[in-house]
């Protein structure tokens, strides 16, 4: 299992951000891949011979693995939302677009948007949906909290009224 090639991919990451060069979302999801590509390797070798003393180091190899993938996606958004990701049409790609989305949806949802009860934000419904028993017509003006608006707006149901 030679990480290398992965390894090596991080690396040229790195100088790119140390030299403040953008990063393709393919090369970062390339990198992603590669990752999870050895650590399934992995984690089949370690089933291979659970009950083994081996027991201990594939839990440790598995927390660290974790932890490396959450500190990539951190990388990987900070970086995006810097805009020093070139954003591609892959995998990450669309999610990074989504996810920016949301951050930008939130950003202008605090600087334009009344908040109320640290909650709730004015939405204009714009398709119908149904919410429990209830059919929510295209037209209705209602407050709803702000993590379902945000959500609502990403699917395009709802419009998130601006005050300002």
């Amino acid at each position: 299992m030679a990480f290398t090639g992965v390894f090596e991919k991080l690396k040229k990451v790195y100088d790119e951000v140390l030299e403040g060069r953008k990063t393709s979302s393919s090369e970062l999801y390339s990198i992603l891949i590669g990752l999870n590509r050895h650590l399934m390797q992995i984690r089949t070798w370690c089933l291979e011979n659970k009950g083994n003393e081996f027991e201990q180091l594939c839990l440790e190899i598995e927390s660290f693995t974790l932890s490396l993938f959450k500190t990539l996606l951190a990388f990987i958004f900070n970086k995006a939302i810097l805009d020093n990701v070139q954003i591609e049409n892959d995998e990450l790609g669309s999610s990074l677009q989504k996810m920016l989305g949301t951050a930008t949806n939130l950003l202008t949802v605090l600087s334009k948007t009344i908040i109320i009860n640290d909650r709730d934000v004015l939405c204009k419904v714009i398709k119908a949906f149904q919410k429990g028993n209830t059919i929510i017509p295209s037209g209705y003006v209602t407050f709803m909290p702000l993590s379902e608006a945000l959500y609502l707006l990403i699917l395009g149901f709802v419009k998130i009224l601006e005050i300002f």
